[in-house]
């Protein structure tokens, strides 16, 4: 009996040893194609652009110039599959050159907010007329080396299940490092990209301008500054992408890709030319024709206030006008900091930013105060009617009718100088220096 059963546990341990090596085969065969499924490719499509720099809409000024324009973007961006798609933006969306931009500026920010963007890279420029304009937030701004309230470091999304984290580089010139004027402050640079995913960096930079201590390496895709309106094409480095976009919109980027096992490939790319083939019903016609109609209104506004200059019934005359009179008073006046104020916010590029005008020029927001560069230059810096009052009255009565009382003097100045702006102003220190 014992060696009957010896020799049927023989035959059952080969008979399990046989079992095992055919399952321990059949898992060799069949677990890498288990495997290799799991590792199926996640499409991702890319659209881009560059530097809108104002233009809300196609030129119209030539053939070539009637391209671009933020209703196009909305038809074109109503065909694509958001769940495996992003829509980014370098930023650079506004153009700072005069004031008479800022209506502009805000129907810009309006627009990219109804277009939907994942991400819009913050540039210096992006705030020239104030924070309050830019929507901080209702839009996807990012910033990883520039601060501004409300505004992350970076953005992380899940497009096509693949993580996307979201990086920028903005650049940053030597005037506006040194902006105490501006809300703007500079961060370090931003930390190695290490999060698990895709990395991509949105640099205001060309390419070859980035800094030489900056760390390209951790980035997948690398979208820079382009100052040609088509763009430029793809340029891959180490497995990395480079992607030089248009600028004013007139061509939208598209970059097709694959991310498998943590690697990004590239499986298409065109520029998708904006023109009359997208004059389209689109979400943005509302939003285009009140636009307009505000235009219209600034416009009116501004020929009023031109003819009520012009004949001499403005509220506010300038400092110029003080100077038949009270010629010692207007050269002291002249060679104060009050006297160049304007200058100070041109310098840091702040001129058209209303929390920064209203205290650098006389009477902004009243009546016949200043507006603009164009209509009011000679309301430009803190000018005699910035204390005293509006002087139309005044010089009309040659001197019969008062200006404003020097009791009035200290809650004017405090106006202006607060403790965010001049934290070491005290009235009767800084007085003597404009006593007149």
């Amino acid at each position: 009996m014992s060696h009957n059963l010896f020799t049927l546990k023989l035959v059952l341990t080969l008979e399990m040893n046989n079992k095992m090596k055919f399952l321990m085969r059949f898992m060799a065969l069949v677990l890498p194609l288990l495997f290799a499924a799991n590792l199926k490719a996640a499409e991702i499509e890319i659209y881009y652009v560059g530097n809108l720099n104002g233009a809300i809409e196609p030129c119209g000024c030539s053939e070539t110039g009637l391209l671009g324009g933020l209703q196009r973007h909305a038809v074109l961006f109503s065909t694509i599959n958001r769940e495996q798609s992003l829509l980014l933006s370098n930023g650079g969306l506004v153009d700072n050159s005069a004031s008479t931009e800022q209506i502009k500026a805000d129907y810009i920010f309006e627009g990219m907010n109804k277009l939907g963007y994942d991400a819009i890279a913050l540039q210096p420029s992006d705030s020239s007329f104030g924070s309050a304009l830019m929507r901080t937030e209702a839009l996807p701004w990012v910033s990883s080396n520039l601060q501004l309230k409300q505004i992350p470091t970076s953005l992380h999304k899940e497009v096509n299940t693949v993580p996307v984290n979201i990086y920028t580089l903005a650049k940053v010139d030597a005037d506006d490092a040194s902006n105490s004027m501006s809300e703007i402050q500079l961060r370090p640079q931003p930390s190695v990209a290490t999060k698990q995913g895709l990395n991509i960096l949105l640099t205001s930079y060309h390419i070859k301008r980035v800094p030489a201590d900056f760390d390209l390496s951790p980035y997948h895709v690398v979208i820079y500054n382009h100052r040609l309106e088509e763009g430029a094409e793809p340029i891959q480095v180490d497995g990395q992408i480079r992607l030089g976009p248009g600028i004013k919109g007139m061509y939208v980027g598209l970059l097709k890709g694959e991310w498998t096992n943590g690697l990004f490939k590239m499986t298409g790319h065109d520029f998708i030319k904006m023109d009359a083939a997208y004059d389209q019903s689109n979400a943005l016609q509302g939003w285009y024709q009140q636009y307009q109609d505000d235009l219209k209104v600034e416009y009116n506004e501004k020929v009023a206030l031109r003819k009520t200059i012009d004949s001499g019934q403005a509220e506010y005359q300038g400092s110029q006008a003080c100077k038949t009179c009270h010629v010692s008073a207007y050269e002291k006046w002249t060679g104060s900091r009050h006297g160049s104020a304007f200058e100070t916010l041109s310098r840091v590029e702040k001129q058209f930013d209303p929390s920064c005008i209203k205290c650098h020029v006389v009477g902004y927001n009243q009546s016949g105060g200043y507006l603009d560069e164009y209509i009011t230059p000679h309301l430009q810096g803190v000018g005699c009617e910035s204390c005293h009052g509006p002087g139309r009255d005044h010089i009309k009565t040659l001197g019969k009718t008062a200006m404003a009382p020097k009791s009035d003097f200290p809650d004017k100045c405090m106006s202006c100088h607060q403790r965010g702006h001049s934290p070491r102003f005290d009235y009767e220190v800084y007085f003597k220096n404009i006593a007149h």
